[in-house]
């Protein structure tokens, strides 16, 4: 829990003020070769039943994501645009969570939008289809809870993901970089804590200090 919360802070300190940026932990696996986000399916039914159970507004959208001349373009299940950028990823760190059978990646990037000019040339259908995506998304605060079921087109497989999103743009300067790493780790915690077989309330905490 220290060892999380310190590197959130460091993390939040650093990047809170960039342009387009996401902030981000990930459920999973480290393995000797890369970060394994495929949380299974039982644990996401699990975990997703228990977040509707929650006050947490609740919102749900089908997307598909194409890579365009190094652009990542995500549309509408119709191939409508909905947003096109660059991602560039500024930083990655994968810790062990004690006493819980997941490990965390956080992660930082940038997602640096195109031009107008550039959006207008996109033609979805001549992109690279790489995934096509389910996501509920629970919001509380500062705070998305973004539960995804992708399909891998080149796999041919689905995979089940968990990330929890801080949203910079629901921050202010009046929340200190402290109150933001504690709320964000406890959060984490709270999530680990729901088991397959002993499922626990989700408990939001509110913590006062700024």
């Amino acid at each position: 829990m220290n060892a999380l919360y310190h590197e959130l802070f460091r993390i939040i300190d650093r990047y809170r003020g960039y342009p387009n940026i996401e902030i981000e932990a990930r459920l999973g696996w480290k393995t000797s070769n890369y970060f394994d986000t495929n949380i299974q399916a039982e644990f996401y039914e699990t975990l997703k039943t228990k977040l509707k159970q929650s006050c947490m507004i609740e919102r749900h959208e089908n997307t598909r994501v194409y890579v365009m001349n190094q652009t990542r373009v995500i549309t509408t299940m119709d191939n409508r645009i909905k947003d096109a950028h660059r991602k560039v990823k500024l930083l990655s760190i994968d810790l062990g969570l004690e006493g819980s059978p997941y490990d965390v990646r956080l992660s930082v990037c940038q997602e640096r939008p195109v031009s107008k000019q550039t959006t207008n040339q996109i033609t979805p259908s001549r992109g690279n289809l790489i995934r096509t995506r389910e996501r509920s998304q629970f919001i509380h605060k500062m705070f998305n809870y973004d539960l995804t079921k992708v399909f891998v087109h080149a796999t041919d497989s689905h995979v089940y993901e968990f990330e929890l999103e801080l949203n910079v743009h629901n921050v202010s300067r009046l929340h200190s970089t402290h109150y933001l790493s504690h709320s964000m780790a406890m959060k984490i915690e709270d999530i680990v804590k729901i088991s397959v077989n002993d499922c626990e309330n989700i408990h939001l905490k509110n913590v006062t200090y700024i």
